[in-house]
């Protein structure tokens, strides 16, 4: 084991601080004033999410006992009052959304006014209780579906079965389930409901505003441009890949697998190794390995990597940065048992990346805590850059000597077609909370049939046929900002060219791209390349690539 308990600090065992009384009315305090108490219950509330949710990270993902703070109960109560409406908190971020004239502390009052919002969205008691209704259907209930499986054995049959007729059946008895139809609905009308409240037209309205999707980007219109050139493209690649013409997703890592020549470089599947890999592709692309080394220093205090299989662990990769506005609190997960080797080197690039994303935010933003956070839709940006160079032809020629143009090829494939599963996510979730479950559930099959992308995760893709999506995505709107994380490094790596292969990248991303979130991630990267048009630009960077593979 690299990794030891005694490493994380608990936050409020040791530094939390709660400000309960203002020193006057609010209306009596400067505005200077206001932005300085919002910034200390900020590092407040940062340091109970970690107090509370480190513990459910450590059981949850790793498998492990975790201590237990002695002060948990306070930071729930805490946590709870916070929450409340009309908390210390809240009328301080209304009170700063109203008198705020900079342009600086307009920006700010915007982006916590929509945090207020959607947290509340979140935390609002009849949406947790209707989230608790589809809860219970995934946990123990049997659906109304061929063979009248649970939910579990429903996404074991879809993910695991070679029968597609099979597989087809289940999704399209999925998307005309009563019961689930019964369970989302309600929820998706609270949703609209509480959207109103606030002041946006409907959950959607709030999702793209939170999201900070670009000003005049239409969804269908995004779609229909993206998969003009995408599918045709993936078609090619697929014949020039596997020599095979029909394309059925149900089929295909089986069949690339058999095709793919990166097991035969041997590289080494020590998830340390590719670890250390990981900070090299940083080097390589001028970030400064010295700070890489430190933020992933096990021996650090508030350092958690825990990357070997071991019974227990949850499968999968995933990165937690714990109180990022207040110490340097990182864990890095993975269970690399079951992963291909390919996949596993882009999922450690991929979580890393989020690791340096918050590192060098938190440097960039300093004193100015307040623009550490930003919607998911800008937090996936240095990673998924990161998951596409980690096998790269360019980076393993550099580092291995080893790499070729097939590798490429399906490394491109592997991205359209994740780049197809969030096109097609971001239009379902968006017709479900526009049109309901049922218009939703269209939707999805006719983007089956059009992607033929539902063979890995289909619960990423079905919010109206699958509960675990209605548990997590309808109250998040974050199909969307995946969608959206995938345009912008398209269309960075559109404009970048050559440059997304050196020195200049690293430089580049630190100077413009990871700032803090003084500014919405589309200006970021216009004024940084001059990029207007990102779908256009995304598409001219797929072209660029295959072009040259060809």
């Amino acid at each position: 084991m690299r990794y030891s308990l005694e490493g994380i600090r608990w936050g409020t065992d040791n530094v939390i601080e709660s400000l309960e009384v203002l020193p006057k009315p609010i209306d009596q305090l400067s505005v200077s004033e206001i932005r300085g108490s919002l910034r200390s219950l900020f590092i407040e509330s940062s340091l109970i999410e970690d107090e509370l949710d480190l513990p459910w990270y450590l059981e949850g993902y790793c498998g492990l006992e975790s201590p237990r703070s002695e002060q948990a109960k306070r930071a729930e109560k805490r946590r709870a009052e916070l929450s409340e409406p009309d908390s210390i908190l809240n009328q301080l971020i209304k009170e700063f959304h109203v008198r705020a004239s900079s342009k600086r502390d307009l920006r700010l009052a915007e982006v916590q006014f929509l945090d207020l919002v959607m947290n509340g969205v979140k935390a609002d008691p009849e949406q947790r209780r209707l989230r608790n209704v589809t809860g219970d259907i995934y946990k123990n209930r049997r659906l109304d579906l061929p063979g009248r499986p649970t939910y579990i054995e429903a996404k074991d049959t879809f993910n695991s079965s070679r029968d597609s007729g099979e597989r087809t059946r289940i999704l399209k008895a999925s998307c005309q389930c009563e019961e689930i139809r019964k369970a989302i609905e309600p929820q998706t009308e609270n949703l609209k409901g509480l959207s109103r409240k606030a002041g946006f037209k409907d959950f959607n309205h709030l999702s793209w505003v939170y999201n900070e999707a670009p000003e005049g980007l239409d969804l269908e219109q995004v779609a229909d441009r993206l998969l003009a050139v995408l599918i045709p493209m993936r078609d090619a690649l697929f014949l020039e890949i596997t020599g095979r013409r029909k394309f059925k997703a149900v089929d295909y890592y089986a069949i690339v697998d058999d095709c793919n020549p990166f097991s035969s470089f041997n590289l080494s599947e020590d998830p340390w190794v590719i670890l250390e890999d990981t900070i090299d592709l940083f080097s390589w692309l001028g970030y400064d390995r010295k700070l890489l080394v430190h933020m992933l220093d096990t021996k650090r205090p508030g350092v958690f990597i825990d990357i070997e299989a071991r019974k227990g662990k949850k499968a999968g990769i995933a990165t937690f940065q714990l109180s990022a506005l207040a110490h340097d609190l990182t864990m890095l997960f993975a269970n690399p048992g079951g992963f291909r080797a390919q996949p596993l080197r882009k999922g450690i690039a991929h979580e890393a990346g989020h690791v340096a994303d918050a590192y060098l935010k938190r440097e960039a933003v300093g004193e100015n805590i307040e623009f550490f956070d930003s919607p998911y839709s800008a937090s996936e940006v240095v990673s998924k850059m990161q998951e596409q160079l980690a096998t790269s032809s360019h980076f393993l020629k550099m580092k291995y000597g080893v790499g070729n143009k097939l590798t490429d090829k399906i490394g491109l494939f592997e991205d359209i077609l994740y780049f197809c599963k969030d096109i097609s996510g971001a239009l379902v979730e968006y017709s479900l909370h526009s049109q309901g479950p049922d218009v939703a559930g269209e939707t999805f099959l006719r983007m089956a049939e059009l992607t033929k992308n539902v063979g890995e995760d289909p619960v990423q893709l079905h919010p109206s046929g699958f509960l675990e999506s209605s548990q997590f995505y309808t109250t998040q709107g974050i199909m969307l900002g995946y969608l959206l994380g995938n345009l912008y490094v398209r269309a960075l790596q559109g404009a970048l060219g050559e440059d997304l292969y050196s020195h200049h990248l690293g430089e580049m991303m630190i100077g413009k791209i990871i700032v803090g979130n003084e500014k919405p991630m589309a200006q970021r990267i216009n004024e940084a390349t001059g990029v207007t048009d990102l779908v256009g630009c995304a598409i001219d960077g797929f072209n660029r690539r295959y072009q040259e593979l060809n």
